[in-house]
């Protein structure tokens, strides 16, 4: 089994992080073999248990802790809190890294290192990553497709929109409500003092509907 072994680590007693909160109870508990009972679990941390509950994939490796991958002769490197940045820092910011985003960063660093949470910290971190902030621009918002609408006959479907944000009027009116039939194509156009529903629909009684082309 392959074990790729970074300089922050250590081969043989030196490479197991005891000082580390969650991973030093687990590294002392598969170095003596000791089998642990439901109540002893409870008291540790939620990441404790998550790594004990992939023992046997979880386990030391000349010292190390590591984890072995499902079906693969290579293993990652179980990391400990104190370095977990460090490393996030060297695969995304460091001399040969490229600020990748979230995703590929993720899978670079997943392919010989692991943690529970990794995915979750690697996309906290990008997002903090001033750099990236700094040169990337906003998300792309993907627009829906066209769609046909379907009438039958005049007067079926009518399109309502109001436009605000113009002058006013020298008789107060700064909005337009437009009204387009979607079988005829047919579109009229109203000078509105406010747009309240009441408004509109008084515009639509006297004005467009007396005026359609069927009237």
């Amino acid at each position: 089994m392959g074990v790729h072994h970074p300089r922050n680590f250590t081969r043989g007693s030196q490479g197991i992080p005891t000082e580390d909160p969650d991973l030093g109870p687990l590294v002392e508990w598969l170095a003596e073999g000791q089998t642990l009972s439901t109540d002893v679990l409870r008291q540790q941390s939620l990441e404790t248990r998550n790594l004990w509950s992939q023992v046997p994939a979880v386990h030391l490796f000349d010292g190390t802790l590591v984890r072995k991958l499902f079906n693969e002769d290579s293993a990652q490197l179980v990391v400990p809190h104190r370095l977990r940045k460090a490393f996030f820092d060297q695969s995304h910011s460091g001399p040969l890294a490229a600020h990748l985003g979230a995703q590929r960063t993720f899978l670079q660093l997943r392919s010989a290192y692991y943690w529970p949470g990794l995915k979750r910290d690697v996309i906290r971190w990008c997002r903090k990553c001033d750099v990236c902030a700094q040169c990337k621009g906003p998300p792309t918002r993907r627009q829906g497709r066209l769609q046909k609408v379907i009438t039958g006959a005049p007067l079926d479907i009518v399109a309502v929109d109001v436009l605000s944000g113009l002058p006013a009027t020298a008789d107060g009116k700064k909005y337009v409500l437009v009204l387009t039939d979607y079988f005829m194509k047919w579109a009229c156009a109203f000078a509105l003092p406010d747009a309240e529903a009441s408004t509109c629909m008084r515009a639509m009684h006297d004005g467009f509907f007396p005026a359609s082309p069927i009237a």
